[in-house]
């Protein structure tokens, strides 16, 4: 499973005033902004059936870049991506929302009679969601076959519990503040959201990079 690199080219450093810290915030919230536009922009260009899925990409392919310090043009980046993972990131993703697809009609089946079912319901549904965000921020990391990606997450998503939990944790925060500040929806919450999860993710898989890697120079080799 190899990593996709990108080159590199850091951000400029802080000029050092007393106000660096608060340009820095102010810079940030202007480029999550701009990303929250480009997210909702491209879904729409190809429909949102066929657009979201690279626009989930693109945001976290350019939020990964910004993470390790790689300054790109936002817009310029993200549309680059979109097109280039039209088709790719829509069979990396399609297989969640079929599945997401059922459970949702499930739900609507069987949510008046309430009980367990509608439970378990709702917590496979989260689950298949969790996946789906491994999923997306995993393919602007690793380089493996497509068929491999829906499986690869849901693999990961179980094993490091830790990272699901912060996932999870960013994204319930998320959606109550959209529901109690529904304005921020279209201007901020979506980029934020895609951003922090990609920072989340980007983070666990560099380690999870080095742990590997750490166990491969300790396996002896046969000639040992």
């Amino acid at each position: 499973m190899s990593t996709v690199t990108t080159p590199r080219k850091a951000f400029p450093a802080s000029s050092g005033l007393p106000g660096g810290r608060l340009y820095d915030a102010a810079e940030l919230l202007v480029w999550v902004a701009g990303l929250n536009l480009l997210v909702i922009a491209f879904s729409l260009l190809g429909g949102i059936v066929l657009g979201l899925a690279p626009a989930l990409v693109a945001a976290a392919s350019v939020s990964r870049a910004r993470v390790r310090g790689d300054a790109q043009p936002l817009f310029r980046t993200f549309a680059r991506v979109w097109r280039r993972e039209l088709l790719r990131a829509n069979a990396v993703l399609w297989p969640f929302a079929a599945v997401a697809l059922v459970l949702g009609a499930n739900l609507y089946a069987f949510a008046p009679g309430g009980g367990v079912l509608v439970v378990a319901l709702w917590i496979a549904l989260g689950v298949v969601g969790m996946a789906a965000v491994f999923a997306f921020t995993m393919y602007s990391h690793y380089d493996i076959p497509l068929r491999t990606y829906p499986t690869t997450a849901l693999r990961y998503l179980l094993h490091d519990l830790p990272a699901t939990a912060l996932v999870a944790v960013v994204t319930v925060m998320a959606v109550l503040l959209v529901r109690f500040l529904p304005g921020l929806l279209p201007v901020l919450a979506i980029g934020a959201w895609l951003h922090a999860v990609t920072a989340i993710c980007t983070s666990c898989h560099a380690r999870n990079d080095r742990l590997v890697a750490a166990l491969s120079d300790s396996t002896p080799t046969p000639s040992e």
